[in-house]
């Protein structure tokens, strides 16, 4: 599909690599949870809409992105939020080694509500036809979000928090992407 695909590809295919591999890899570090985010969640549908419309490189498409990125970073955020005392052990410092399990808890929630939220607001600024989606979205989100909510993300409630992250973005995808269809 030409050039700008290839470029995207080659820079998320270096970030795979610094992600896991050298003396200090990126999942050592406390942006670890960002680049996976933005790479994912980021660079992934701006490489897929250039190739779909064949050509058009719109970087608009990366903040309508942002729930896909914040979703992402959630993913990697509640595994190493579950894993503190495991990463600590093994000298890794990610972003919840960093800021400790009740700043890091409190850093997720905000990002839970920024996930939605980011959803909403590009729904309602751009996309205002699909906004009545919105609401269905909100209440299908409520049961998760307050799971996650509650959950203490700990090494013994790993299994249940990875569940339902993965849920909460496939929820906030689905409605998200009705919404912006609509």
């Amino acid at each position: 599909a030409g050039f700008i695909p290839l470029v995207i590809a080659i820079i998320g295919a270096i970030v795979v690599v610094l992600y896991s591999a050298g003396k200090t890899p990126i999942s050592y570090l406390p942006i670890g949870e960002a680049t996976s985010g933005i790479v994912m969640g980021g660079l992934i549908p701006l490489a897929s809409f250039y190739v779909l419309t064949s050509g058009n490189l719109d970087f608009a498409v990366v903040v309508m992105s942002l729930p896909q990125i914040i979703g992402m970073a959630l993913i990697m955020m509640t595994n190493n939020t579950c894993d503190i005392e495991k990463d600590i052990d093994s000298k890794r410092r990610t972003l919840p080694v960093y800021l400790g399990r009740k700043r890091a808890k409190n850093v997720y929630r905000f990002l839970l509500i920024a996930m939605v939220l980011s959803a909403c607001s590009v729904v309602f600024l751009r996309f205002s036809e699909g906004s009545f989606v919105i609401a269905f979205m909100l209440v299908a989100t409520f049961p998760i979000m307050r799971l996650l909510w509650d959950n203490p993300l700990t090494q013994a409630s790993r299994v249940a928090a990875m569940g339902q992250i993965c849920n909460l973005n496939i929820i906030v995808g689905a409605f998200y992407a009705a919404a912006l269809f609509v």
